[in-house]
């Protein structure tokens, strides 16, 4: 199955832009695309022994995505239009290269957004940051550092992490202390990735540490919020029950969470919340996908009184690449309303 996927993502898009150039069709079954076939399996045999650098891998797999989409549509148009496929190769391979090339740098760049929010339950003005799924260990110190720096430069309140901050075991943790250079206030909840690795009680008792605090399904009333942090090992069902022991009637309840499914069950009793985990696709027509399995992919959405945000992430996993989506850090300005 591995193999098959290698062909489609490394081999298929240009064995695509060949047949349109060379014989103005596209026929899977002829003996030269055969012979091209078994050179690819033979070259990804090779490949999957000897290259044992996960970012080369990582960006092969996001270059091969976009082109299996762009070749693919060229063979479509050849097929449909009466345009001369050589042109249309040529056309669609400028394409391909550009839009991988602008992926890449889209990967790089932090994009920061604003939103205000206003209820009743808020009695002063607040700032607060909110950063979701930086992926350290996927992404290098050097990117935490970048981070770091704009975080730096931010007049806010305080900051809240939700969820996916570190997926690899090869991190080194002391790297965390870097967030002792903000001296704000932080509050951090689980994502999937970190119960995906060996040491998650370690990261989790060195980012506390580090001036991170883990609401570990619990809550804390802090500059008259009630802000709840659910963890994402647990069904739907767990965090809304836990969610709705732990809001306060009175005050105004903030959720922070990493997966956005649980808004639908507690919106008429929450003010907001904050989650991420999709990534809005990262590199399309990925989100399209995304959007079949989340109800909430990304944005803000407002129910009753009630309102979720749902991050597209502020790091990328796999490829550092993002087409049709941003790394976001994301300002919350809260306010009376």
């Amino acid at each position: 199955m591995t193999t098959v996927i290698f062909f489609l993502l490394f081999f298929f898009p240009y064995l695509n832009y060949y047949n349109l150039v060379t014989t103005n069709s596209f026929d899977l079954l002829s003996l030269k695309n055969f012979l091209f076939f078994l050179v690819s399996i033979f070259l990804i045999l090779i490949i999957r022994r000897n290259l044992f650098n996960k970012k080369i891998i990582y960006y092969g797999i996001g270059i091969g995505f976009i082109s299996f989409f762009i070749s693919s549509t060229a063979i479509l148009m050849k097929n449909i239009t009466l345009l001369n496929p050589s042109i249309v190769s040529l056309v669609f391979l400028c394409l391909n290269i550009f839009l991988i090339i602008y992926s890449i740098f889209k990967g790089k760049v932090i994009k920061k957004k604003n939103i205000k929010i206003t209820s009743n339950k808020i009695k002063n003005n607040l700032r607060l940051i909110f950063l979701s799924d930086l992926h350290l260990g996927s992404n290098s110190q050097e990117y935490l550092d970048k981070v770091i720096s704009i975080l730096s430069k931010i007049q806010y309140d305080f900051l809240l992490i939700g969820g996916d901050l570190i997926d690899s075991s090869s991190f080194k943790l002391k790297y965390l202390e870097k967030f002792k250079l903000l001296k704000k206030k932080i509050f951090f909840v689980t994502g999937n990735h970190e119960y995906y690795l060996n040491n998650t009680n370690e990261i989790l008792e060195v980012l506390q540490t580090n001036g991170v605090l883990y609401l570990n399904n619990s809550s804390l009333i802090y500059k008259n919020l009630n802000i709840i942090g659910l963890n994402d090992n647990q069904t739907v069902s767990s965090q809304k029950k836990l969610a709705l022991k732990l809001k306060r009637e009175h005050l105004f309840n903030l959720v922070l969470v990493h997966k956005p499914s649980v808004w639908s069950f507690i919106r008429n009793k929450v003010d907001l919340v904050l989650a991420g985990h999709t990534h809005n696709g990262q590199i399309f027509p990925f989100n399209l996908l995304v959007k079949l399995k989340f109800n909430f992919c990304y944005g803000i959405y407002k129910k009753y009184e009630s309102t979720l945000y749902v991050s597209s992430g502020l790091g990328c996993w796999g490829p550092k690449m993002r087409l049709g989506s941003s790394n976001e850090m994301l300002e919350i300005n809260l306010a009376p309303k």
